[in-house]
């Protein structure tokens, strides 16, 4: 059974978003157009980037909908479109005319991504997932758009990675690298070695030395894919 995610885990400050990267995406949602891209593996996160970027819009008297296969978490103020196969292509017709304002769409195939690049092109917010392993094979199903060259767009790529478990986290020094500060640094300058971190593994985390995920978030506009 799939797990419901709650309104508190659905926020910009609590994906792990630097300051200039929560303000960079901040200003671009308040100009109520233009497209924003989240790629991601498959089951890193993309769906809660997703509902946190819709959660921050203001979508007082706007017309707004969201394309998904499954349902995540109700929103309010949002129609949600569920759908599968050709279906999800109707929807996202019957969307444009209703003269939507903002349309978000999560999973979306490469018949989708132009649809919402078409969307975005005639003044609409539109935020969309895509399934992609890195920006080369995110640029390879872009690369041949031309409306997508003179839009304005924002591309998230984000990945997860494991944290050190903190109940067996220890401080080393790295050799190789104190001995290359050795060779090189000015023998003017003191230089105070710094900490490598690593956890050993004990039973707080089934001796794996990993506990929990912290999203690593790549913020880049479409002019920097070519």
């Amino acid at each position: 059974k799939r797990a419901v995610k709650t309104h508190k885990n659905l926020s910009l400050s609590r994906l792990g978003l630097g300051r200039n990267e929560k303000k960079l995406l901040e200003q671009f949602l308040t100009r109520r157009q233009g497209l924003i891209i989240v790629a991601s593996p498959d089951n890193e996160g993309k769906t809660t980037t997703l509902y946190a970027l819709l959660e921050k819009i203001n979508r007082d008297e706007k017309l707004c909908y969201l394309l998904e296969t499954h349902s995540e978490l109700v929103i309010e103020d949002v129609n949600r479109l569920t759908s599968t196969g050709r279906q999800r292509l109707d929807d996202l017709e019957n969307v444009r005319r209703q003269d939507s304002e903002i349309v978000v769409i999560d999973d979306a195939d490469p018949l989708l991504i132009k649809g919402a690049i078409d969307l975005a092109s005639q003044g609409k917010l539109v935020i969309i997932g895509v399934r992609a392993n890195n920006i080369s094979q995110l640029n390879e199903q872009l690369a041949s758009n031309k409306q997508f060259k003179s839009l304005e767009a924002l591309i998230i790529f984000q990945k997860l990675i494991a944290k050190n478990c903190p109940h067996c986290l220890t401080a080393y020094i790295n050799d190789e690298t104190s001995e290359l500060i050795t060779k090189y640094w000015p023998r003017d300058k003191k230089y105070q070695p710094k900490n490598f971190w690593n956890s050993q593994g004990c039973s707080h985390c089934n001796h794996s030395g990993q506990k929990g995920l912290i999203a690593v978030f790549n913020i880049l506009s479409n002019k920097d894919l070519h």
